[in-house]
């Protein structure tokens, strides 16, 4: 890997989560694209960390739906992912995870 910035603490703060939450229950790309609108009732800064979030899912759904938010929130912010020494492409991954528009 070349560019290795090594001891880099990321922040979990509750920017940072708030964002994550967002992005991990917006299963469209209509719904990521209303995360990012600050004018819309969903925008990821609104959200509230207090409040109970449905109970009565998966536990599949729910890792799916993790994964998801997490994967988006890294390549938004531009992080990559390496594995055995190959750049993974997050873009090919999160396609598989986020429905399309038309499929919803």
């Amino acid at each position: 890997m070349e560019n290795v910035t090594e001891n880099k603490i990321l922040e979990l703060n509750d920017d940072l989560l708030k964002e994550i939450f967002a992005l991990s229950t917006a299963s469209t790309d209509y719904e990521v694209t209303l995360a990012y609108d600050a004018k819309n009732e969903d925008f990821w800064q609104k959200e509230n960390l207090d409040e109970i979030y449905k109970q009565n899912q998966q536990k599949r759904e729910y890792a799916l739906d993790s994964l998801r938010g997490v994967l988006s929130w890294l390549e938004r912010h531009g992080y990559e992912i390496h594995h055995e020494g190959q750049k993974v492409d997050l873009t090919n991954i999160l396609s598989t995870l986020v429905q399309k528009e038309e499929e919803s």
